[in-house]
């Protein structure tokens, strides 16, 4: 699976925005919500004869395109960030799907072609007005349908319908012969609609932009051939629903997107006090915030648009596909409502007095904000969804190819013969804040490791690696978590380093270093952070001087991880003290096991000192040990921190979905799981846990050196979720979680996995820069604010 765009799906984005911009303007908006119909009918039109709209996802033996869900993706999206007022969603998202789900082949041929021409529209109802608030799918479902000779008759109401008062074809939910509830089935009927004995009433809504309408039917008369029976009525509407939850999503990440966009620009130029409110770190940190949520929300609803593109190209829906479409769905639905409310909200913050107008277009966003928000399901609904699929077994495992599952069957086969014997000791030992346990038994099963080639395997072959595509790399990483793999000793030189030659360094640092990382037999740490400079890392004061062909080095490096064992280090130094911060500074690979330096672990609140202090002190390395040019360190340690918020996060993702499941376990044993709000918040955390997967992947499929979009959030984003996991994790435990275990080799006790989490999880937040500090870099590079007068 690409966890990116095609060419022609862009493509369609940039028709859409086009078009769009032109024609679902603020003004445009504001005169369809006063139209009859809700929309501009000429614009419709346009959409339908001009640009096929309606047609992308109609199969071709129905007069359509024959499009997908993730090639539907950019045009809702850009449909959100236009507040479009249109009978797409209806027609296509809820109408079109309802019909490829559950329409029999003589029912396709009847109603597609019109609707791909654009000579009709439908929607879909389920929803009776006096269902319980909350319910969803067949629970909400009160319309009855009593069979009779000639077919079936409908009796009582449906309301919430989107376009219901305007569609020209309606599918609706009834309870067939609902007099005995335990043999009662659910049945999807299409009709016209100015059918006999059918009064449509439109609803007065918040959100103007998406008209609702209610249905009642007295006595509606309809034939056998109405009734979409191609699968059952249940599952095919709870499938139908998820699809169309899938299409929302995608449309409140556009619109989500729109309202951080309206944001930063008005902070752009907005003055006060003499200066860009965008220059204020309050304003900075708000529209970080928002970024953060908009990209996770795009990362949730591209997963979920994937999956629902599988299902429908996979021939018949087997129980398990519409399962793995659940999941993907609600998460999706779950996160998009509540990021594009939070950003729909801080727009109108950032706007100040203006944004609270209703000549201000922020309203908008807001309604239709709170509108989605509730359609389909509350996120509330979603996560509780989410929760009874973990309860039998969640997942997010993505589609192999044979060749993927031979190289899984691999790596599974080769753990389980060699992780055994003296190394069943550090099974599941070695990860943050237990970095310090049996070092020497790592590093032998790290040389284990590089002996069988299972080092750096992501590496091009030219550089020692295997050069495998980046699904191995996800696979290798998760079955050895799955395994029990101890914690990757050399991560720092086979994620960071090594990367950072490969793309920066000369050949002959290549050849002189590269074969010790693939090996396993040399160990790197980093040295970027210093007490005085904290998270900023431009204002080292570590020096370097060229003297006689090798750099002499002074300074202190702290907060540096394997500092006890490693062979060397690369340092950030100054090398000109003339050039202004973030010139002058060199990247430079230095030796550790030499006189001039000493090392002095930092013990940490979980007993451990995985961290160090190492002092320079007239310390040397070779002058062609620059990795670059001279004074142009900045760039390279810019390169290294983009690769750290890429492929080296995989191993620790799969760490935490290890320390989530211990959570789940925990919850179902000590009937934590039976508690509603900590159901909301473990599904909460497990959706949070798979966007995190997914930001990295999407990271990883854009190769660069610059820490881009993608990237820019991700220690913010896990540094977060981490934090706040390991206080759910001890609420979870309750009581169990203030016991310790028995002394171990480090310390008067020894803390259990989750306890280490909770504590390790303070440091999260802090080094490789605190999240303010984040938060300011996101603000000023990633969206371009001004920075605060010096």
């Amino acid at each position: 699976m690409e966890f990116r765009f095609t060419e022609d799906q862009n493509e369609l984005r940039t028709q859409a925005r086009r078009f769009l911009s032109a024609e679902s303007s603020a003004a445009s908006v504001d005169a369809a919500m006063k139209t009859e119909l809700g929309y501009d009918a000429a614009v419709w039109q346009r959409v339908a004869s001009e640009l096929g709209w309606p047609a992308l996802v109609v199969p071709e033996a129905y007069d359509g395109i024959g499009l997908g869900p993730l090639d539907l993706h950019p045009l809702l999206e850009e449909m959100g960030r236009h507040v479009f007022c249109s009978p797409f969603f209806g027609t296509v998202c809820l109408g079109v799907n309802a019909l490829l789900v559950a329409g029999t082949e003589a029912q396709k041929r009847a109603h597609l072609p019109g609707i791909a021409a654009g000579t009709a529209t439908a929607t879909l109802g389920y929803r009776g007005s006096d269902a319980a608030a909350h319910s969803e799918g067949a629970d909400a479902v009160t319309l009855r349908a009593t069979r009779s000779s000639m077919g079936y008759t409908l009796t009582g109401d449906v309301s919430y319908v989107v376009d219901g008062h305007s569609a020209d074809l309606l599918i609706v939910a009834a309870w067939v012969d609902a007099g005995n509830a335990v043999d009662r089935e659910l049945g999807l009927f299409v009709l016209r609609g100015d059918v006999t004995g059918l009064t449509r009433t439109p609803l007065p809504t918040m959100d103007q932009t998406r008209r609702l309408a209610s249905l009642r039917f007295d006595g509606v008369a309809l034939s056998s051939e109405t009734r979409l029976n191609a699968l059952d009525g249940a599952r095919a509407l709870a499938i139908i629903l998820d699809l169309a939850a899938v299409g929302l999503a995608a449309e409140q990440v556009g619109a989500a997107e729109a309202c951080l966009d309206m944001a930063v620009e008005y902070a752009k130029v907005r003055q006060q006090f003499g200066r860009p409110i965008g220059s204020f770190q309050s304003i900075k940190h708000l529209c970080a915030d928002m970024l953060m949520q908009v990209e996770c929300a795009r990362s949730a609803a591209f997963y979920a648009s994937a999956v629902a593109a599988q299902l429908l190209v996979a021939g018949p829906i087997s129980a398990q596909k519409a399962r793995e479409l659940s999941e993907a769905t609600s998460s999706a639905k779950a996160y998009c409502s509540d990021a594009f409310f939070h950003c729909a909200g801080q727009s109108i913050q950032i706007h100040g007095g203006i944004g609270f107008t209703w000549e201000h277009a922020a309203h908008l966003y807001f309604k239709r904000a709170q509108s989605s928000r509730t359609l389909l399901g509350s996120a509330q609904y979603h996560r509780e969804r989410v929760a009874a699929l973990l309860g039998a077994g969640g997942s997010m495992d993505l589609e192999l190819t044979p060749e993927q599952q031979h190289f899984r069957d691999q790596v599974r086969s080769w753990l389980a013969e060699n992780l055994t014997g003296r190394f069943e000791n550090i099974k599941g030992r070695g990860g943050p804040g237990d970095e310090h346990h049996a070092v020497d038994l790592r590093m032998a099963w790290n040389r284990m490791m590089g002996a069988a080639g299972w080092n750096c395997i992501g590496w091009p072959t030219s550089a020692g690696g295997r050069g495998v595509p980046l699904m191995e790399e996800v696979i290798f990483n998760e079955e050895y978590v799955r395994a029990g793999g101890p914690g990757r000793i050399g991560h720092v030189g086979e994620t960071l380093l090594g990367p950072t030659l490969i793309h920066f360094g000369s050949e002959a640092q290549q050849q002189k270093y590269l074969p010790g990382i693939v090996d396993g037999s040399e160990i790197w740490c980093q040295g970027y952070s210093e007490p005085n400079a904290g998270s900023d890392l431009a204002n080292i004061q570590t020096t370097a001087e060229l003297v006689d062909g090798q750099w002499v080095i002074h300074g202190q490096k702290i907060w540096t991880s394997l500092a006890p064992w490693a062979d060397y280090c690369f340092v950030l130094c100054r090398t000109d003290k003339h050039a202004a911060k973030h010139k002058g500074i060199s990247y430079l690979l230095v030796p550790m096991k030499q006189p001039g330096v000493t090392i002095v672990p930092i013990e940490q609140m979980t007993g451990g000192s995985e961290f160090a202090e190492v002092f320079f002190d007239g310390a040397k390395t070779a002058a062609e040990n620059v990795v670059g040019a001279v004074n142009d360190g900045w760039r390279v340690a810019m390169g290294t921190l983009a690769f750290e918020r890429g492929a080296s996060t995989l191993a620790q993702q799969q760490q935490f979905q290890k320390e989530f499941d211990q959570v789940v376990a925990a919850a179902q044993r000590n009937g934590a799981a039976r508690d509603p709000v900590l159901r909301q918040r473990i599904a909460h955390a497990w959706i949070g846990l798979k966007i995190m997967r997914i930001n990295a992947l999407r990271t990883l499929s854009v190769e660069s050196t610059e820490l881009g979009r993608e990237a820019s959030f991700a220690k913010l984003y896990w540094s977060n979720w981490h934090r706040d996991f390991g206080e759910l994790a001890m609420e979870v435990l309750g009581a169990e979680s203030e016991l310790a275990l028995p002394p171990a080799e480090h310390g008067p006790y020894e803390l259990t996995t989750l306890q280490k989490s909770f504590l390790f999880a303070r440091s999260d937040t802090i080094y490789a820069g605190t999240n303010e500090i984040q938060r300011n870099i996101i603000g000023e590079r990633a969206l371009g604010l001004p920075r605060e007068p010096r």
